[in-house]
């Protein structure tokens, strides 16, 4: 059985995948990234994979608009929910200086749920939405981000693509969560 989740290796959702597969026994299933929920959509409708997990909602239930926009309330199924601490970090190359950094790049829900911490300690910083947490990071590795470029993912997506971490535990809300479903198409 293959199961589809939003994001790359490294990411909350890949992590809240592999908890929910274990709690459902389901440990032969295979995990598959498809970075975004259009494409989670677009692979159980095709059924290229049977199941799916999406970001659903933060700890103040407030909806992950992504996942809004393409699952609208009562066009999935869910099967299990996890709601999971999610602390982000925030990378940059090992080769340039923090002075040097001039943007941050993530996805556009992790860059709001740490434009405080943001606009406190790098106000002149411009955003950059990515598709993925993790993406970010790789996309910073393989320098298809500017090198002034930091990112803000999970503490196991930066080290995995070598990143130096400048900060940790930067979300705005301490408590920061968010739930994720376990879906079938």
């Amino acid at each position: 059985m293959k199961i589809g989740y939003m994001g790359l290796p490294g990411s909350y959702t890949e992590a809240a995948a592999r908890q929910l597969i274990k709690s459902q026994g389901l440990s032969d299933a295979e995990l598959v990234p498809l970075i975004s929920a259009a494409a989670v959509r677009r692979s159980l409708d095709t059924s290229a994979v049977s199941k799916g997990v999406i970001a659903v909602a933060d700890q103040a239930g407030r909806p992950v608009s992504e996942t809004a926009q393409v699952f609208p309330k009562d066009s999935y199924t869910p099967e299990a929910e996890l709601t999971l601490p999610v602390h982000y970090c925030l990378f940059r190359r090992s080769t340039v200086a923090d002075f040097d950094i001039r943007e941050v790049a993530s996805h556009l829900f992790a860059l709001k749920q740490t434009e405080e911490f943001i606009a406190l300690h790098y106000p002149y910083w411009a955003d950059v939405d990515t598709p993925d947490t993790a993406q970010a990071a790789q996309m910073l590795s393989d320098g298809e981000l500017s090198i002034t470029t930091a990112v803000i993912c999970s503490k196991a997506a930066g080290e995995a693509n070598g990143l130096v971490c400048i900060a940790s535990d930067i979300e705005d809300q301490p408590n920061h969560a968010v739930t994720f479903c376990l879906i079938k198409g």
